[in-house]
């Protein structure tokens, strides 16, 4: 209070009463500050009712005596609080102001447990540190915080994972906004070896899935218990794969190891013989088998073809016998076996497998790859089986030693051929002009490799066709049969002209239409389809001399085709009557032969044959 009037300041007032007084007394309430502190690791505000209070950012205000203050807390996300000074606990705060009041709200982090563990070898640290497990397991972290996690295997483990709060193989990191655990899995690891095996007279190299493995150049890889490994192996130009061995893997196709110890696998790849025909042509003049070997030998080493290792031969031999003792080409070829033209391209695998029609492609390259192309005859003097065929040039009788001069006539094969004629064509051939030479590379015994290709498969049938009146779907039937049979299906018929129609127009030769592969092998006959029908019929890569089971050769045996070309109608003629009538004559061919002139489709020896009882197989083709 204070006076006025007769009467000042707020201490006694006295009056002398020597005239009128007056005296007024003026009461005013009291007021009195109130303070809010935060405090704490922690966040949050505080706030009163009647308003005034809003803190952080205005913490302190005035209030009458008696006025009741309401403070209320609101911690941030992970925090808690409680009031100290003139509040406690953690409630709303009530203040009675009557006199100057301060409090204080302490806000505190919330904390949480973190838990790693570890299965299998190895150990887990944290960043910020507080984590070292094995040995240091679980620590306090405040809410919010980021911690990440490392796991580090040991000896021969490997980290395969974590599981809880993380996955996968990377570094964990966890935010504590609750209790966390985790568990890093250590796998034992076992290590996969491979060598290529030197053995092989190739090259190659070896992959892996999951990677890994790249051998030549990384050959040994840890892998987890357990994983199956899938070893792929890959030769190189000029080799083949031959085969595995160790830990349970064999043949040719993909290696699988399962990985429950220490494995050692071994691949080998090897290099088959080189073969060329001569780019020179000769008579039978050679200087006998050593002079012809000699000649193999000068043009193999002017090509670069001399050697070790893929591609190369350090010995070469012609593929040419005599009557001479022990001068067979077979006998030649000593130990030998698996045959490359200088493609890569496979010929044969043995030297046995020419008397069974088994070609792949004909050896129709010379040393320097030019294609000699059809009716390039070879001087062999050796018969399907690769012995002395009985005919062979000579010094005459003055000098009756073989190869040595121009007399008689020799045995020759065509370099075009796909089956035994590739060695022996029938006739035999006068010493005084000229033919080419096989030469071959003897140094290894190595298998071939085929690569299978995709498209419409070819066969020529195994059983004869004979024209009657049902004509053309006798033969139809006759290739569906053998097809189905087979397990082909039924969507075959014959390679067959008429008067009218080419054989070709049967089937779908558009530029998106497959090739031909022959059965069996899957090797293409014809580089796209409609060179099957092209004006020329040095066309094949390879010819269509197997049966519907892919396991049977057909060499140099008479087919009906109808025509010379399959690209051009036939003639009543020469069709058995558009292959109506059981008599009259018929155009043939030889299925084993791949480009000789009018060899494989239209033969010239086959111009007539007879229409009669005792039919012909017919070339298969998928529509």
């Amino acid at each position: 209070f204070v006076w006025g009037g007769a009467c000042t300041g707020n201490g006694a007032c006295s009056v002398t009463m020597d005239a009128a007084k007056t005296v007024t007394v003026t009461f005013t309430l009291n007021t009195y500050a109130l303070g809010v502190t935060i405090a704490g690791n922690g966040s949050g505000t505080v706030s009163s009712t009647p308003a005034g209070i809003a803190c952080p950012g205005d913490c302190s205000e005035t209030y009458d005596h008696g006025q009741v203050i309401t403070l209320t807390a609101a911690p941030a996300a992970g925090s808690t609080f409680v009031w100290s000074g003139a509040c406690t606990g953690n409630g709303a705060c009530s203040v009675t102001m009557d006199a100057i009041k301060n409090v204080t709200a302490t806000f505190t982090l919330n904390t949480y447990v973190l838990t790693a563990a570890t299965a299998g070898a190895g150990t887990i640290t944290s960043v910020p540190a507080g984590i070292s497990c094995g040995t240091d397991c679980t620590e306090t972290y405040n809410h919010g915080q980021m911690v990440t996690l490392t796991a580090t295997p040991t000896g021969s483990s490997i980290f395969t994972g974590w599981t809880g709060d993380c996955s996968g193989v990377a570094t964990c990191t966890v935010t504590m906004t609750a209790a966390r655990s985790v568990t890093a899995t250590f796998t034992p690891t076992f290590a996969l070896t491979v060598t290529i095996s030197t053995a092989g007279s190739g090259a190659g190299t070896v992959t892996s899935a999951p990677t890994g493995i790249n051998c030549g150049a990384d050959c040994t890889e840890a892998y987890a218990s357990g994983t199956s490994v899938v070893l792929t192996a890959t030769p190189g130009t000029f080799s083949v794969f031959a085969g595995w061995s160790g830990s349970g893997c064999s043949g040719i196709g993909t290696c699988t190891v399962s990985m429950t110890a220490a494995r050692a696998v071994s691949a080998t790849f090897h290099a088959p013989n080189m073969m060329f025909v001569s780019s020179s042509l000769h008579t039978g003049s050679l200087g006998g088998l050593a002079g012809a070997d000699n000649t193999c030998l000068t043009l193999a080493t002017a090509a670069g073809l001399v050697g070790t290792g893929p591609g190369k031969n350090a010995t070469w031999r012609a593929w040419l016998s005599s009557s001479a003792a022990n001068s067979s080409a077979a006998t030649r070829m000593g130990t030998a076996a698996g045959w490359i033209r200088v493609d890569g391209l496979p010929v044969f695998a043995t030297v046995a497998d020419i008397a069974q029609d088994e070609i792949v492609y004909p050896p129709r390259l010379t040393q320097t790859g030019v294609d000699v192309g059809s009716d390039q005859r070879v001087w062999t003097a050796t018969a399907a089986s690769g012995q002395y065929s009985g005919s062979q040039c000579t010094g005459g009788a003055a000098a009756p030693i073989p190869w040595v001069g121009t007399n008689g006539t020799g045995t020759v094969g065509f370099a075009s051929g796909s089956s035994s004629i590739f060695t022996t064509f029938g006739s035999t051939y006068n010493c005084a002009l000229q033919a080419r030479l096989y030469c071959m590379g003897v140094d290894r015994t190595s298998p071939i490799a085929i690569t299978p290709q995709s498209g419409r498969r070819a066969f020529t049938s195994t059983g004869f066709y004979t024209p009657d009146s049902t004509g053309l779907s006798k033969a139809d039937s006759l290739c569906k049969g053998e097809a189905m049979a087979a397990g082909l299906g039924a969507n075959f018929i014959a390679l067959l002209s008429t008067s009218a129609v080419p054989a070709i127009e049967r089937f779908d030769t558009s530029p998106t239409s497959r090739p031909w592969i022959r059965v069996g092998d899957n090797v293409r006959i014809t580089a796209t389809a409609a060179a099957l029908g092209g004006s020329t019929l040095d066309v094949l890569t390879t010819a269509p001399n197997v049966n519907a089971a892919g396991n049977r050769r057909f060499g140099d045996i008479p087919m009906w085709t109808g025509s010379l070309k399959p690209g051009v109608a036939g003639q009543l003629g020469v069709t058995c009557s558009d292959w109506t009538a059981g008599n009259g004559k018929g155009q043939g061919g030889r299925a084993g032969d791949t480009g000789v002139t009018q060899s494989w489709f239209g033969h010239s020896a086959d111009t007539g044959l007879t229409c009669d009882a005792s039919g012909r197989r017919v070339i298969c083709l998928e529509q």
